[in-house]
């Protein structure tokens, strides 16, 4: 229900990684249009949350090495603003 999925708040300093090597064709559900096999790049993108997209599949969101090394990187700096 995209009226609930809109109503739920994300914690503050939220980054959603987003694949978008899921397969690009005419005829395929999701056209030519980016995705990562099961969401379409705009279905993940939020007004509340930083996204980075990431070459990888769905699945592998999780071991991307660019996906742990944004993770490291974020860590690694202090916040330039206080939290929420």
């Amino acid at each position: 229900d995209e009226d609930f999925m809109q109503s739920l708040p994300l914690p503050p300093n939220t980054v959603i990684y987003a694949g978008t090597s899921g397969p690009r064709a005419s005829w395929l559900p999701f056209g030519n249009e980016a995705n990562d096999g099961i969401l379409a790049l705009d279905e993940v993108a939020s007004e509340d949350g930083e996204h980075v997209e990431v070459a990888a599949s769905h699945t592998f969101i999780m071991n991307s090495r660019a996906v742990l090394d944004d993770i490291v990187r974020r860590l690694a700096t202090p916040p330039t603003t206080a939290p929420r």
